[in-house]
């Protein structure tokens, strides 16, 4: 996003945040999208009522927007703390841990796992595979592929370090690919 971008969101933040409900709709149409993907991946279903929290998080608190990272940055931020709310408000299952190498071979270790969903599926499917794996794996994936933050930004985000969040990447692709050979029922 260039540096003028930047500033008009910025400024469309204070103007929201005082009020101005036209600032406020250009946000929205601007981010709104973006929010929604990344809540989804968080917390499926739930997504627009953890996006409306965010926007509410966000037009009370324009105000401390510090400026440090971008203001989609700071959105999805939001958009985060608001889904872990949630998710913490409806008691979560415990999740099973399944061995990288399990994951691999269900993958078809040794493939490009994004060259392959990319060859072998549509839309439909790829959101559908996508639904079958943990909301942490989908959260990094939809920040990092779908929504095409820089590394460092979703590590930042993610409040891990840069090689947990490339770990954390690295499995969630491979349970995607995973999860795409059993919709192809090439299952392991």
């Amino acid at each position: 996003m260039s540096n003028c971008s930047e500033t008009y969101d910025s400024d469309l933040l204070v103007a929201a945040s005082q009020g101005e409900r036209a600032a406020g709709a250009v946000l929205v149409q601007r981010h709104h999208a973006s929010m929604r993907r990344y809540a989804q991946s968080i917390v499926g279903h739930d997504a627009d009522d953890v996006v409306q929290q965010a926007w509410v998080d966000a037009i009370r608190g324009g105000h401390t927007y510090s400026g440090r990272s971008a203001v989609r940055a700071w959105l999805l931020t939001l958009t985060r703390h608001a889904a872990l709310r949630s998710k913490r408000l409806r008691a979560g299952q415990p999740r099973v841990h399944v061995p990288l190498d399990a994951i691999a071979v269900a993958a078809g270790w040794g493939s490009d796992p994004e060259s392959s969903v990319a060859s072998r599926l549509d839309a439909v499917r790829l959101t559908r595979a996508l639904a079958t794996l943990h909301p942490e794996a989908r959260e990094v994936l939809t920040l990092r592929v779908l929504e095409g933050m820089a590394g460092p930004e979703v590590a930042l985000m993610l409040e891990v370090t840069l090689p947990a969040m490339k770990s954390r990447l690295h499995r969630a692709r491979l349970e995607l690919a995973a999860a795409v050979r059993k919709e192809f029922g090439h299952g392991a």
